[in-house]
């Protein structure tokens, strides 16, 4: 190597010049101007906190079901875990309108067997007969249908809580830089 570029690089090493120059740039990111993202999320967030918000935004009431939608759309491109979140979360939400209609039917037809089973034993050629009460309650629990409603009841007071507790643990999963395939969901999106 020529002995001038070695004694060059050796000024510049004893002056200091690249290291100036570095605490310059260091300064004017610690007064207030953000560094250079490689990623342009919505909101400006980091890509893990885009995954907490994207779970946790769905437990609030009456915009809860479309801030993850719209994190999604807007991140989708240039994120794959965020993509694969919104995906699971659009799934969990589709399974669940799903289930809910379901749910629905099945209380119906549950009710209308219950209002059935109501005439049957109440009724009488003049109408109601109050005389048949006392029978009606004996008569009403040996009705399969009570144990149907009641079996309804419960399963859907487990999906509510369900409901709750996933975006909760997707949340968490977010806040450790993971993606979390909500369970009971049907996979519609891949």
């Amino acid at each position: 190597m020529d002995n001038k570029k070695l004694e060059e690089l050796n000024q510049i090493r004893q002056s200091d010049t690249l290291t100036v120059g570095i605490d310059r740039e260091k300064l004017k990111f610690s007064d207030g101007e953000k560094a250079p993202s490689r990623l342009s999320l919505p909101l400006g967030v980091e890509e893990h906190w885009c995954l907490v918000l994207m779970n946790f935004l769905i437990l609030v009431p009456l915009i809860g079901w479309l801030a993850p939608i719209l994190f999604w759309m807007n991140a989708k491109s240039i994120s794959a875990k965020i993509n694969r979140q919104g995906k699971y979360i659009l799934n969990w939400y589709i399974s669940g309108i799903l289930y809910f209609i379901v749910f629905n039917i099945c209380m119906r037809f549950n009710m209308n067997a219950n209002m059935n089973f109501i005439r049957e034993y109440t009724m009488t050629a003049e109408g109601y007969d109050v005389n048949l009460y006392p029978m009606y309650f004996e008569k009403f629990f040996e009705s399969p249908s009570i144990a149907i409603g009641g079996i309804l009841i419960i399963i859907g007071c487990i999906m509510f809580a369900l409901s709750i507790l996933f975006p909760i643990i997707g949340g968490i999963k977010g806040w450790n830089k993971h993606t979390w395939k909500y369970p009971l969901s049907i996979p519609f999106l891949k």
